[in-house]
């Protein structure tokens, strides 16, 4: 039982460098934040939604965040929206989209390594309010580059 289609992906960042570590094991990191107060379009909630994907091996690492909107298809109900979000076709579709993207600049840096075609697990935060301009998910993103040693 679908609750979301995604709508609108556009990147926000993508970077890449060649080189890490010899001893960096290949590693992916998938976080995904979003705002808890939907916004209505014609009648559709629609929840904005941030996905940071971060991948690193010793040839190199890379992080791509992208912008996007949920729209809801059908009630949510009781359930947590974190957890619903999580395991939505839409973030997963989100993740594909991150993944094409982050594959090709790995690969025009020099990083060749495969990113898996399904997504790792997802962390799923709400936005934090305090950080205006950057979302929970950048600063994930950062920590995931800084914890791999890159």
């Amino acid at each position: 039982m679908e609750y979301f289609t995604l709508s609108s992906p556009e990147v926000l960042r993508l970077r890449a460098a060649q080189g890490g570590p010899e001893d960096m094991e290949t590693h992916f990191n998938w976080y995904v934040s979003f705002d808890a107060e939907p916004f209505d379009v014609e009648g559709v909630s629609h929840y904005p939604i941030i996905g940071t994907l971060h991948a690193g091996s010793a040839s190199g690492w890379g992080d791509i965040s992208l912008g996007a909107l949920l729209m809801v298809v059908r009630e949510i109900g009781k359930e947590p929206l974190p957890d619903v979000i999580a395991r939505s076709n839409a973030v997963e579709t989100l993740y594909d989209v991150a993944r094409g993207h982050l594959s090709s600049l790995l690969r025009t840096a020099g990083a060749v390594f495969d990113i898996p075609s399904k997504s790792p697990p997802v962390e799923v935060m709400e936005f934090d309010e305090e950080d205006e301009g950057d979302s929970a998910s950048d600063e994930a993103g950062v920590a995931g580059i800084e914890d791999q040693g890159a």
